[in-house]
């Protein structure tokens, strides 16, 4: 299926061309075709949609298809991650959005759409049919200086005596490839279920590596020999970004934190990374404010909506998704560890 649109693009759902077209629009590790495999774990149907002008490719927008009856049905670009919109020019960009509403409404079930521009991008004109989401979470990101030393002198006094003290308390962060998988997997489920929110499965990071291998690679932050804190970074050049992390809450007071993003920094001043991308965080919550301390600064989050039900009811409204966001969290955390790991998998495969 195809659309096209006055510019006399055309729009096709094409995994093959989509991988041969990646190359001409940078090296952005979420319009990798690498992930159609990572999805097929959760049995996630995907589409790869590529614009093509007089037969030259000038657009790509990745696309997974998640279902269920309780977050209901859309197609999204792409789950988990901040920034996997639409690439391309405006007419391109606008011809893949338009091919969007198409699918969505081919799919039923009153199927609605999030498109996750990249946030640092050009700034976006109107489009029919969307909506920007103006919610209260933003990306956190920081400029990189050219060598750790320059970076740790604009670091507030405070942070760099929180760096000392993970040292003195005898933290040493690693990083490694697929032999730190299990050891990641351990701290981050175990993180997860005590915040409350479902976690990945172990086979979702081991395809995840195996499939960007020197593009992704994990931290590991130990005290006496036990993993209490750890990291799974992307290669996005120009940016380092870090879209898993987590650390044993016992162990917060030693400065697990402190002492892996400090590695983690370290080392993208020296591999000559612009910038690193701390991730998504509501405004004033903890992770904001942790973030924050370290130069961070934020950038709206730019996700397009589409949906044929516009209307609130008494079960959508902010107030209702939270009361029972919140119920959600708090039975979560009291789970066993064992069944949080089993479980988490079924529900995340619906998140966007």
């Amino acid at each position: 299926m195809s659309s096209v649109t006055k510019s006399t693009i055309t729009v096709a759902d094409s995994y093959d061309q989509f991988a041969l077209a990646a190359g001409n629009f940078g090296n952005g590790i979420y319009h990798q075709a690498e992930w159609r495999g990572i999805f097929e774990i959760y049995g996630l149907r995907t589409h790869w949609l590529v614009a093509r002008r007089n037969e030259q490719p000038v657009g790509l927008l990745p696309l997974v298809f998640q279902s269920s009856r309780l977050f209901g049905h859309r197609l999204v670009s792409l789950p988990w991650v901040d920034e996997a919109g639409a690439m391309g020019d405006q007419d391109a960009v606008d011809a893949l959005l338009q091919h969007v509403v198409l699918l969505a409404n081919q799919c039923g079930n009153n199927c609605g759409a999030i498109v996750k521009q990249p946030v640092l991008s050009e700034p976006l004109g109107d489009f029919a049919d969307w909506t920007r989401d103006e919610g209260e979470k933003v990306l956190m990101w920081r400029r990189l200086t050219k060598c750790p030393n320059e970076l740790w002198d604009e670091f507030s006094p405070k942070v760099r005596n929180q760096i000392r003290k993970a040292e003195k308390n005898g933290l040493r962060t690693e990083r490694g490839g697929a032999e730190l998988v299990e050891v990641f997997y351990q701290v981050y489920s175990q993180n997860m279920r005590d915040l409350g929110s479902p976690s990945h499965s172990l086979k979702f990071f081991q395809e995840l590596i195996d499939a960007f291998g020197e593009r992704a690679w994990f931290y590991c932050t130990r005290h006496d020999g036990i993993a209490v804190g750890v990291g799974l970074v992307l290669d996005n050049r120009p940016s380092l970004d870090i879209p898993w992390a987590s650390s044993l809450q016992a162990y917060n007071r030693l400065c697990v934190n402190h002492s892996m993003y400090w590695q983690i920094l370290s080392d993208a001043c020296e591999a000559g990374y612009e910038r690193f991308h701390f991730g998504r965080s509501s405004v004033g919550s903890g992770q904001h404010k942790f973030k924050k301390q370290w130069g961070a600064e934020e950038a709206p989050l730019v996700w397009l909506n589409y949906s044929r039900d516009s209307e609130p009811t008494a079960n959508n409204t902010p107030a209702a998704v939270r009361e029972k966001y919140d119920l959600a969290q708090r039975v979560w955390s009291k789970l066993p560890l064992w069944l949080s790991r089993r479980a988490g998998p079924h529900i995340i495969r619906h998140v966007p």
